[in-house]
This record gives structure tokens, C-alpha cells and sequence, in this order.
């Protein structure tokens, strides 16, 4: 594709007429019999004519200097640390581009949402949910792979239940750089079908989930962004000195070999022997150290444990960090390896060059993307892995360039992302944040 096509996906819009989160349903929605209908406005897209309250004010009904007002959804406070990269980025950037937003977040930490200066709303308490949106000029679903059915219906119903909810009382809502599914199951399939259609407006990070969305709900304005935790920035110098001193890592980045970060997690079939064996290999031809970065620490300290033990003292594992800091000990690094998709997005906002081992189509799916390397992870042997080390490795200059270039074009995205998603909160109009997502150019392509 184009590059420039790539900064700005519009797919044609056709006029006709894990995260690992099971969550169960909400209650019903309360759209159902209430208000009056009332009439499509002009820029109206799929899902605002049906039954609803009257909506609240928009930001220019408000007052022009009134903030806008907007309620986060994904999958936070879980301790993934994927997930919470994706909030901080997403706020960081939010009040970077905004700073007199009003921002609240469903989240199962109030605590970390109130480090971030958020307002906690417990993600599965209906009436503060309700209050919520009726207080709100968009809800933000994502980013991250919340509509998704590998653990069961429960998170399509959850994640679009709660458009379907923000739609009926008034509040525009929009898919934030997601991934769309998989969708596996019949059900999934089924509401999927039934509650996509009433998003306001969809941003997805990777292509096929633009395509596959779209399958469903033609009349949604569909682009491509890209993750926001691309946007992730490092702590300042002098707190990832103390950080670096922590893990062992405080001396010159040549001492000792290339170092190897490696973020895995516990998956039916995940190939530890013969990730241990390549990077044995790798070690005894390189002198390469590894770094062990268990991005939910609850599920990946055990399997990173069994790989250190395996590789002796070149390896150790890194203590559970926050997300700024796990990207301070990953710019540490030389090569990232990775089951982590999260661990594979930082690693690219660095330049880094990085094997995704894919027990997803979404880690393919990013490292196709961003230019770097990636193997399935089923039957997966020893050499292959190493193959795709000593590639990695050997070629490391002339990869990281052009990582580093396609980093910085997502970034652009993730960044235009933000600013749609303010315009949208502001003038409730979703025909005004287009041309905000399009940039400067703006290329249909056929689905």
C-alpha cells in the first residue's frame, strides 16, 4: 500500500440501507421504550435513530470554552500492562491536546485512575455507568482488542453493549483504535452484527480490522489509525537511572553482549523449550544477556521464570513495572522477543528490531506493520527462532531505519486519532472529525 494511503485509511463508505476480558452483560438498555424518537440529524450515521433520550448539550450548545467531556472504556485496572499503556498514552496525549478535558474511565483500579487524574467509574455498577454517560459527550472505546470472543461473548456483549447504551441516551460513541476479534463463536458473530452499527464512528490499528468491521456495518465511517501506546513516553533520565541500577543494567549498553528483552505468557502449545534452546544459542554465539519483561505478572512470571532458570545467570527477570518504565528498560534493549503485543508496540515506537511469536492474528497483523519479523507460534522449532535471532541481529541497522520510519507514520495516526475523537466530543458532529482523522490526504481504498 501507499504510504500515504497507510497514514490515512478511508475505506468507501457505502450507502445502503485479552484483551483476555470476559465480561458479563449489563442490564438492559434503558432506550428501550423510553423519550421519543428523534429526528436523524443531518450527519447522523448508523444507530441514531432509534429511541432515546434527549441528548445532552454538545461542547458548542455548552459554550465554546465549555471542556469536553468524555468517558474511557477498555480493559483497566487489570494489571495488563499492555492495557495500561494504551490508557496512559490515550490520556497523556488527550490533555496534551486538550488540557481543560473533563476525562473519566470504567476501570476496576479507581486508585490508578486517580494517579492519572481521572474519575473512577466501576466498570460493572450500571447506575454510575448510566450517570456517567448522560454526563458525557462521547465514550471511548479502546484501544486494545476488546471485541473479541476467544474467552466467550461476554466482552462483545459487554464493550458494545456499552455503545449501544452511550448511543441511546444521547452520547456519541466511538471505537478507538481497536483490533476487531476474532469472532469465533455464533453468538459473538450475532451481536456483533446487531450492536456495531451503532457506533457514531470506528478507528481501528491494523487493516483487517477495518475490512471486517466494515462486513458488518457498512454505514460506520471506518479509518485506520494506529495503537496509542506508540505514544508512550520514558521517564525522565534521572528515574531510569535509578531503575536501571535496580535491574542490574546500569553499566555501558556494549557490556556484555546485545541484550535480549523477551515478554512471553502462558498459551496451549506455547513452544518454552524450543524458545529456551534458540536463545541458548543465541547467548553462546553472542554473548547476548535476557531480559525477561512479564507484561501481566500474575500469568507471565512463571513461564519467564522456567526460561531463566533454563538460560542461567544471562538472564534475569525484570520486576513489575509501570508502563513508562517497562519502555525505559526495553530503549535498554538490542532485539525483543515477544508474545506480548504490547511488548512488540513498544519495542517498535523505539526502532527496535523484534520477533513476534503470533498465538494471535493480531501480532502478525502489528508486525507486518510496523517492519518487523514474526513467526506462528504452533509447532514452532528451535531453528527457526534462531534463524530469525541471527537475522535480526546481523541486519539490525538497516532494520531499525525503516522501523523507525513506519513508527513515526503510526504515531502520526495515533496522534490525528486523538484529535478526531476531541472534535467529535466537542461539536457532536461526527462529519466534523473526518477531515481531522484524513490529515492532509485522504485516500479511499476499496474494501
Amino acid at each position: 500500500m501507499h504510504r500515504g494511503a497507510e497514514r490515512s485509511w478511508k475505506l468507501r463508505e457505502h450507502r445502503r440501507g485479552a484483551p483476555d476480558d470476559a465480561d458479563g452483560p449489563l442490564p438492559p438498555t434503558p432506550w428501550c421504550g423510553w423519550g421519543v424518537s428523534t429526528p436523524r440529524r443531518p450527519n447522523a450515521t448508523a444507530g441514531a435513530g432509534f429511541r432515546q433520550r434527549n441528548p445532552p448539550a454538545s461542547g458548542v450548545e455548552r459554550g465554546v470554552s465549555a471542556p469536553p467531556r468524555i468517558l474511557l472504556s477498555g480493559y483497566y485496572g487489570f494489571g495488563n500492562l499492555g492495557d495500561e499503556a494504551i490508557l496512559e498514552s490515550l490520556v497523556g496525549e488527550i490533555l496534551h491536546q486538550s488540557p481543560e478535558a473533563r476525562l473519566r474511565v470504567l476501570t476496576a483500579d479507581p486508585d490508578r485512575a486517580r494517579e492519572l487524574g481521572l474519575e473512577p467509574i466501576p466498570r460493572k455498577s450500571p447506575l454510575p455507568i448510566l450517570r456517567a454517560l448522560m454526563d458525557s459527550d462521547l465514550l471511548v472505546s479502546g484501544g486494545g482488542g476488546l471485541v473479541q470472543d476467544s474467552t466467550g461473548p461476554g466482552s462483545v456483549l459487554y464493550y458494545l453493549g456499552l455503545v449501544a447504551l452511550a448511543r441511546g441516551l444521547g452520547c456519541q460513541a466511538m471505537l478507538f483504535c481497536q483490533g476487531w476479534g476474532p469472532l469465533r463463536t455464533p453468538t459473538g458473530r450475532r451481536l456483533a452484527r446487531l450492536l456495531a452499527p451503532l457506533a457514531s464512528l470506528a478507528t481501528f490499528r491494523d487493516e483487517q480490522s477495518c475490512r471486517d468491521f466494515q462486513a458488518l456495518a457498512p454505514r460506520v465511517p471506518v479509518r485506520l489509525t494506529a495503537d496509542p501506546a506508540l505514544l508512550l513516553q520514558a521517564p525522565p533520565p534521572a528515574r531510569m537511572t535509578t531503575i536501571l541500577q535496580e535491574e542490574g543494567l546500569a553499566g555501558s549498553p556494549e557490556d556484555g553482549g546485545p541484550l535480549v528483552a523477551v515478554a512471553i505468557r502462558p498459551w496451549p502449545g506455547a513452544p518454552l523449550e524450543a524458545l529456551a534452546q534458540a536463545l541458548e544459542s543465541f547467548c553462546q554465539v553472542t554473548g547476548a544477556r535476557v531480559l525477561f519483561l512479564p507484561f501481566q505478572p500474575d500469568r507471565d512470571t512463571e513461564p519467564s521464570r522456567e526460561l531463566a532458570a533454563r538460560l542461567g545467570p544471562r538472564a534475569r527477570i525484570a520486576a513489575p513495572r509501570s508502563p513508562r518504565e517497562t519502555l525505559g528498560l526495553l530503549a535498554r534493549a538490542d532485539l525483543v522477543v515477544a508474545m506480548r503485543l504490547h511488548a512488540l508496540i513498544l519495542a517498535a515506537s523505539l526502532g527496535l528490531p523484534h520477533l513476534g511469536l503470533s498465538y494471535d492474528p493480531k501480532v502478525e497483523r502489528f508486525c507486518t506493520r510496523a517492519g518487523g519479523m514474526h513467526l506462528p507460534l504452533q509447532g514452532l522449532p528451535a531453528e527457526e527462532i534462531s534463524g530469525a535471532l541471527q537475522d535480526l541481529w546481523q541486519d539490525r541497522s538497516s532494520r531499525q531505519a525503516g522501523i523507525k520510519e513506519r513508527a513515526d507514520t503510526m504515531r502520526d495516526d495515533a496522534r490525528r486519532a486523538v484529535s478526531g475523537a476531541l472534535t467529535l466530543a466537542r461539536t457532536r458532529e461526527v462529519q466534523a472529525a473526518l477531515p481531522v482523522l484524513d490529515g492532509d490526504q485522504g485516500y479511499p481504498v476499496d474494501p
